[in-house]
């Protein structure tokens, strides 16, 4: 959602920002981890976006009131994998997966 909004891809105003704005005002709550975040910051500079470009979405985070920001340990990372092998993910899909059971989520938005 974040990488769509901020790439200004196709959906970017007809879901992403609508979704978004509901976990902004708090209305929706949502988790995403360090991991996605470092991802999203890493596809931006790819697709040329400047240093105050990442600077300004990462600064905007802290806006949500409903966004958690869910940071991996080591062994978070390495119960995450074992989902890689088991359900034939790739380590963001992983992650993600293992992140939505540790916190009992049903629904995934991405």
């Amino acid at each position: 959602m974040f990488l769509e909004l901020e790439l200004d891809q196709e959906h970017a105003d007809e879901c992403c920002e609508v979704f978004l704005n509901n976990v902004r005002k708090g209305l929706v709550r949502a988790v995403i981890t360090g991991f996605h975040i470092d991802g999203i910051l890493i596809i931006m500079e790819n697709y040329g976006k400047s240093p105050d470009d990442l600077r300004t979405f990462s600064s905007s985070l802290p806006g949500y009131k409903e966004l958690e920001i869910y940071l991996l340990s080591l062994i978070d990372r390495i119960s995450a994998i074992r989902w890689m092998d088991e359900l034939n993910l790739d380590l963001d899909d992983a992650i993600a997966y293992y992140v939505m059971k540790k916190f009992n989520i049903d629904k995934i938005v991405s």
